[in-house]
């Protein structure tokens, strides 16, 4: 019966919102940061970014809809693997939590350097500023996306010079 009565208190313990780890800041950020180092084409190949996402996640992108992999053949139909290099910095993050959720908005700075679709011999340097939001919920224990929505603020494309 003590046994009985001690695994229905862990059990109760362990599945009541109000008594799991808090979800902070930090682990917010290091989230979305997550996201978008499996972004990067240096590391965009290992699949990281399907464990850093719900099963559900939408990304609105472009006034599109995509789930991740259709976010990811979109990208790749854009030529994005033989692009050089592709830096996001992300800045001026607000940050809401609640128990097993969270939501951040923040900018998005990208600097993206590719082949000219037209001269494959010029490289671009294309600067992007996005709004960005994203709601992030606990997914057996961790914090995953589940929604970005990005919005294009400012874009410059110009030729690359080193």
């Amino acid at each position: 019966m003590k046994n009985k009565l001690l695994a229905l208190l862990f059990t109760f313990i362990i599945s009541n919102p109000a008594l799991a780890a808090a979800i902070t800041e930090e682990e917010v950020v290091n989230s979305i940061n997550k996201f978008f180092n499996g972004l990067n084409i240096k590391n965009y190949k290992d699949d990281s970014l399907d464990a850093l996402v719900t099963d559900d996640f939408i990304i609105f992108e472009l006034a599109n809809s995509y789930t991740l992999d259709e976010f990811k053949d979109f990208i790749e139909s854009a030529g994005f693997l033989d692009w050089v290099s592709t830096d996001w910095n992300l800045t001026d993050f607000t940050i809401s939590i609640d128990n097993n959720s969270a939501h951040a908005s923040y900018l998005n700075t990208g600097v993206f350097v590719y082949a000219d679709p037209e001269n494959k011999d010029q490289l671009l340097k294309e600067d992007i500023k996005w709004l960005e939001s994203v709601y992030l919920v606990k997914d057996n224990g961790k914090l995953k996306l589940k929604f970005l929505q990005s919005d294009d603020i400012q874009r410059t494309i110009k030729p690359f010079t080193n």
